[in-house]
């Protein structure tokens, strides 16, 4: 009968399509933010890394959920450690070269996170109240 080839046929084709998408959400996922930090962008440098750590299940270490490390139980520690490594690589990878020296001190993802806040949300209101005195 005609059905079990259409059948078949859309069945492959659904089966493609899903591939495809599972494909561009794997490469989409691990991409990190292409833009880095400067001293003029930081509202939309800090939406698009906060977008892409929460989508990566890390924002909880932003916010100093896990900011406590886990002491001497050693597997713990350790899933702790290569977590909060990864964010502040996400972190280093997403300013420029010269701004490292303000993270790289952090002990956690959240005090990094938090120096950067401080510097550029400073500058951005220096920026604004120098802009109102023109």
């Amino acid at each position: 009968m005609i059905v079990a080839p259409l059948h078949s046929a859309y069945s492959k084709r659904e089966e493609e399509e899903e591939e495809e998408i599972d494909t561009m959400n794997t490469q989409m996922g691990n991409a990190l933010p292409s833009e880095k930090l400067d001293r003029n962008n930081f509202a939309s440098w800090e939406y698009k890394m906060h977008q892409y750590l929460v989508g990566q299940g890390y924002w909880t270490y932003i916010k100093g959920a896990h900011e406590d490390q886990p002491g001497l139980k050693i597997p713990e520690y350790v899933t702790w450690e290569q977590a909060a490594s990864r964010v502040l690589y996400c972190l280093a990878t997403c300013v420029h070269d010269h701004m490292l020296s303000h993270i790289r001190d952090a002990k956690t993802p959240k005090e990094a996170w938090e120096n950067l806040k401080k510097i550029f949300t400073a500058n951005t209101s220096a920026r604004v109240l120098e802009a109102a005195d023109c």
